[in-house]
């Protein structure tokens, strides 16, 4: 259709007299001619109507002949015609115009200069100028287009569209948008030309139309094909069908830029898909190239893996992005952007899936383990699975047979290498792992009860958020450990390879009956790319050992153990004690702990860190220095130990006006008097500040630790330089204690490994041999506790 004002000008121009005068004026307008008006002189514009465009030699373009001209006054119209010859269903009709970088000189071979994308005096125009392209009857719209860019630079209007109709002529309109600016001095440039659409397998831009892909079998059932084409024209989509061979079959499909025909970016769209189901209207999938891609220089690939229930075709429609909030504005087509679609169907080859629906999908349709047969304490079993589609969730059962003492669960998940009979598909994977116990009731499992469920996790983590869904859920469930697979985020990060950190040991109290332990497993997609779900068609294990609690002084509740400190180094508690369980925390002073650890930063296991406590009996009545050092069994590296130990300190206040407490503790001392941080000890081979010498006032920052690592045992020593003491206040009732909580930290393995505590006390104060080799003595009176 045409407006108002375009028929009016086509009237006004029409076949009568005034066409005749313009012809006679153009003919005195060939060349230059003198004049003191520095610009250039412009020709009358002759091309104002259809019939002109039509009839005039001036105003009819040569296909893939560029032609300029100038928007010389305000409501300029430029009416020019291109006749299209003969054409087929794969003709497209290219249309380029606008101010481009060369200033309007047209060089050799007749393409402007320089592209565009940038202003300079030759180009910087006020026009806006806008393009319309009508049928020949000019009244019926083909497409248009504009370059309104206001007061930043032109940009030059490329287009393309299908057209079949032979032997005609299409007519362009060339103005400002609002016919009110113009330009003397900058030429703008057009050009016509009629294309091959590159996309042999057009049309098919509809499921009854849709190009087949030819598949080609191959060992165990499997099938694969490929396609591809063009989106060469706005709005342009293309289906495609895969035969789908029936139920319990996974087709993979990839969608990326061919790599055989290099098209450089900035691309005009990016890629989009959708998947159908055999009656050609239900979606089964889709996906999209992330915001962005089109300026990426790697070519940019996205797919899915989908579990089909029927046989029939499936259908795969490719388009460009469109974004939800104007589903119906058409993508720009683009004659270079050859894209390539791969597809791989598979039989579904997952032994807990089964073979036919419900799978093994849902807590209700867990997988037994070991057959549904309670494992013994000191028995261990194995279950394979396979992440084998987009949305592939994998339950499985773990039933353990009653035991009378304290056990544990150990489970370790290892990706395999067998399978993957099609590429893991393009996403990182971010696979997480939920152990659940179900408990009888809600309040149950949100309310601390050791024997039932704990939530340790602290407000507002991720876990704890887990943690308190799962017991809103039917049935309600406790949350017993949570893994997620630490990617290498946007600003950095740790990456823990191969799901090194799927992995625990799970106190499980005493149970007089057979207790069930859940673990589900589930991809879902990076994080940071949000660009869906992620599977690989391998195989992956899982093995679970039920295995005896080795600390012999274990308990639930776990109370203080008693002990004394003794003038000689002797071991805190005699026979092994462990940390058997939980993850412990990250000692970021210990360098480059982050690349040695097994566990991330979201990972949680619900019934905390084992934590041994001592209360250690102090025999003395004035203050004492006191040594302490440990030791733990070296890990695989051969440097570090299985995992070190966290010590906090609770120092019992002898002084009566120092609290309200039970004597001789009348408070319990756990943080320094200076700043209120925590009283402990953790390993660092940094240098520091002492108590006793603060901001290096006496000596030079020493150690305040060192390791030794000797027969299979790495032992951490607090030097003397820590001048560690007990101070007046906490010993003078002789019948004083402190408390030290041990805990495990930058855990390095699973292994069950024993740890010894060796102190001792002697008198104080007392010199050192400093790192210069001189020596110094501590303060007469200790303040270990001050700073």
């Amino acid at each position: 259709m045409t407006s108002g004002w375009l028929r009016s000008v086509s009237r006004l121009v029409g076949s009568g007299g005034l066409l005749a005068g313009f012809v006679t004026i153009s003919a005195c307008f060939t060349g230059q001619v003198s004049d003191p008006y520095s610009g250039p002189i412009i020709p009358p514009n002759l091309c104002t109507s259809a019939d002109a465009a039509l009839t005039l030699t001036d105003c009819m373009l040569t296909l893939g002949q560029w032609k300029q001209s100038y928007i010389s006054q305000p409501q300029e119209q430029t009416w020019y015609s291109a006749a299209v010859g003969t054409l087929n269903q794969l003709s497209v009709v290219h249309v380029q115009a606008g101010y481009y970088l060369d200033g309007g000189t047209l060089p050799d071979g007749g393409i402007p200069d320089g592209g565009y994308g940038g202003c300079t005096s030759a180009n910087n125009t006020a026009v806006n100028l806008t393009l319309i392209v009508l049928d020949q009857d000019a009244l019926t719209g083909v497409t248009s287009a504009s370059d309104i860019h206001g007061t930043a630079c032109p940009t030059p209007m490329d287009i393309t569209f299908t057209y079949t109709q032979s032997n005609t002529s299409l007519l362009l309109i060339l103005q400002d948008d609002a016919q009110k600016k113009f330009d003397t001095k900058n030429k703008y440039s057009v050009m016509v030309d009629v294309l091959q659409n590159p996309d042999t397998n057009e049309p098919n831009d509809t499921p009854a139309t849709a190009t087949p892909i030819q598949l080609t079998s191959g060992s165990g059932g499997t099938f694969s094909g490929q396609s591809g084409g063009y989106l060469a024209t706005p709005g342009d989509v293309d289906y495609f069908t895969v035969q789908s061979p029936g139920a319990n079959t996974v087709l993979w499909l990839e969608l990326s830029q061919d790599p055989s025909v290099p098209s450089p970016p900035p691309h005009k769209y990016r890629l989009q898909y959708y998947v159908y189901a055999p009656d050609g209207t239900t979606q089964v999938s889709e996906g999209d190239a992330p915001a962005g891609s089109q300026y990426s220089a790697k070519l940019v690939t996205i797919g899915t893996a989908i579990l089909l229930n029927q046989v029939g075709p499936y259908y795969i429609k490719v388009m460009g992005y469109r974004d939800s909030n104007s589903p119906n504005a058409p993508d720009p087509g683009d004659l270079t952007f050859k894209y390539l679609l791969k597809t791989i169907l598979v039989p579904l080859q997952d032994v807990p899936e089964g073979t036919a629906p419900p799978y093994n999908n849902s807590f209700a349709t867990a997988y037994p383990v070991n057959g549904g047969a309670p494992i013994a304490v000191g028995s261990s079993t194995t279950v394979t699975g396979r992440t084998s589609y987009v949305g592939d969730a994998d339950w499985y059962s773990v039933t353990l047979a009653p035991s009378a003492n304290l056990a544990l669960l150990h489970y370790k998940l290892t990706p395999g290498a067998t399978g993957g009979r099609f590429p893991a598909l393009p996403t990182n994977p971010s696979r997480q792992l939920f152990v659940y116990t179900q408990t009888p009731d809600q309040p149950s499992c949100l309310y601390p009860d050791a024997g039932l469920c704990l939530i340790s996790a602290p407000g507002g983590s991720t876990a704890a958020a887990i943690a308190q869904g799962s017991c809103q859920e039917t049935p309600p469930k406790c949350l017993q450990s949570y893994r997620v697979e630490a990617l290498p985020e946007p600003n950095g990060g740790i990456l823990l390879a191969n799901l090194k950190n799927f992995e625990s040991n799970l106190q499980i109290p005493p149970h007089a009956a057979a207790v069930t332990y859940y673990f589900y497993l589930q991809a879902s997609g990076d994080p940071y790319a949000n660009n869906g779900y992620w599977a690989d068609d391998k195989d992956y294990s899982i093995v679970f050992e039920h295995k005896l609690e080795p600390d012999a002084l274990e308990a639930i509740p776990d109370p203080p153990r008693p002990t004394t400190l003794a003038a000689a180094p002797s071991l805190l508690v005699g026979g092994p004690v462990y940390l058997s369980y939980g993850l412990g925390k990250f000692n970021p002073n210990d360098q480059n702990a982050s690349a040695k650890v097994i566990f991330g930063p979201e990972d949680y296991d619900g019934r905390g860190d084992d934590i041994d406590t001592y209360q250690v009996a102090l025999p003395f009545t004035t203050e004492q220095a006191w040594q302490i050092s440990w030791s733990v069994p070296v890990s695989a590296n051969g440097m570090d130990p299985d995992y070190d130990l966290g010590i906090t300190l609770s120092f019992c206040d002898n002084t009566p006006d120092a609290g309200t407490g039970t004597p001789p503790c009348y408070a319990m001392v756990s943080t320094r008097q200076s700043d209120g941080s925590q009283l402990g000890l953790a390993y660092s081979n940094a240098t520091y500040d002492s108590w006793w010498n603060l901001r290096a006032s006496v000596i030079p920052d020493e150690v305040v630790f060192t390791q030794t690592v000797s027969g299979g045992v790495v032992t951490t020593t607090v030097t003397p330089y820590n001048c560690s003491c007990f101070e007046p206040r906490f010993v003078a009732s002789g019948t004083s204690y402190f408390l030290m909580n041990i805990f495990p930290l930058n855990r390095m393995s699973w292994d069950l490994v024993p740890y010894t505590v060796t102190t001792s006390y002697s008198a104080y104060p007392y010199a050192f041999t400093n790192a210069a080799g001189g020596s110094t003595t501590c303060p007469a009176t200790c303040g270990f506790t001050l700073h």
